[in-house]
């Protein structure tokens, strides 16, 4: 970065002796220089690690800019013969060291051949259903060695051809979007809860298994009949762990947002469940004249629509279910207009909330 800095005042100073720089070459400048403050503005106030170098390898183009620069501050001092030279001895050079990167280990290297990746996607085939195993990664203390370890697994099921596994919870921006669960893989898969050995807090039992210092939970997803009212104050696990799919926040002490356009909910029923859903819900409005619309829809395309104002907001959504097709149920929670509570200078929430849930009941219609 000084040397950047450098460079562009010699090539200043240059433009002195010699006349204006073609345009490139204060182009060139410019962007140095504009690198240069962008990466320290973001430095400060947009790294949580400065050890992650690779948040900032865009930087690394300047290195490129500053060969150019070396070459046009010395062609100024010397003649055509000695330039020839140096333009040769500088393509060696370059083609030397390029050599000598390519040929160099990444740094995250370890993370495709790490040992413990190896016996995780050993063991996911050893599991693996006729169907895609179905993965909710739990954000643990140990997060980093969560999805990095499971990414290693992908990398190899991707190797061998071995597509064991699909991810549905804890999304991260280095799996690829065909290894997202689609809703049918989450219906007929086989479900499991992935989180860190050295953060569970029991004992494993019969359907776990610790491997790759990570612990596989066979999920078996309990029958919501005849449980009465359900609260997320009561259980939260239960939500986190089982109803609750893309699109909701953490859990809180006695609700949960939705933070995105879109938030599942997945009911595990009885077969051929017939009868109704009951959601106690509210929707975040911050303001007097605030509203929200929502529409709900079954995996079976029913739809129906709830609208919350602040005459109306907390209230009891009723979806009907005639008969389920399938165990689990999936709805899909369609927010028409999240609200984004900074952008409003109410505090420094970013997340896009819409509406929360506090509970729900399921009522047979065999009752």
């Amino acid at each position: 970065m000084i040397s950047a800095l450098l460079s562009s005042v010699l090539l200043f100073h240059v433009r002195k002796i010699r006349g204006d720089l073609p345009p490139e070459i204060r182009n060139a400048v410019a962007v140095v220089g504009a690198a240069t403050l962008a990466l320290l503005f973001y430095a400060k106030y947009g790294i949580d690690y400065l050890n992650q170098e690779y948040i900032g390898e865009y930087y690394y183009a300047v290195p490129a800019f500053l060969g150019c620069f070396t070459f046009i501050a010395a062609s100024a001092f010397v003649s055509n013969r000695v330039r020839a030279i140096f333009d040769i001895c500088i393509a060696v050079l370059c083609a030397v060291i390029v050599f000598s990167q390519i040929k160099k280990p990444v740094s995250y290297d370890f993370a495709y051949n790490q040992p413990s990746a190896a016996e995780i996607h050993n063991t996911l085939v050893a599991l693996r259903a006729p169907k895609k195993l179905a993965l909710d990664l739990i954000d643990t203390e140990d997060w980093g060695n969560v999805w990095s370890t499971i990414l290693g697994a992908q990398i190899l099921a991707e190797r061998s051809k071995q597509g064991q596994f699909c991810i549905n919870r804890g999304w991260h921006i280095s799996f690829t979007l065909a290894a997202r669960c689609s809703p049918e893989e989450l219906r007929s898969g086989s479900r499991y809860i992935v989180t860190a050995e050295s953060t569970a807090q029991r004992p494993k039992d019969d359907h776990e298994i610790d491997v790759g210092g990570l612990r596989i939970i066979r999920r078996l997803p309990p029958s919501l009949d005849d449980k009465g009212t359900i609260t997320v104050a009561k259980s939260p696990l239960l939500f986190s762990d089982y109803l609750l799919q893309m699109g909701w926040s953490p859990v809180q002490s006695d609700f949960v947002w939705t933070t995105a356009d879109e938030a599942q909910l997945s009911l595990p029923l009885g077969q051929n469940f017939s009868g109704d859903v009951l959601l106690d819900m509210a929707a975040y409005l911050p303001q007097a004249d605030s509203t929200q619309e929502v529409q709900l829809v079954d995996d079976q395309g029913h739809a129906s629509t709830a609208l919350f104002s602040q005459a109306d907001n907390r209230k009891i959504i009723r979806l009907h279910i005639l008969q389920a097709a399938g165990n689990p149920v999936t709805f899909t929670l369609k927010i028409k207009a999240p609200i984004v509570p900074s952008a409003l200078g109410l505090g420094r929430d970013q997340r896009r909330l819409g509406v929360s849930l506090y509970g729900l009941e399921i009522v047979s219609s065999r009752q």
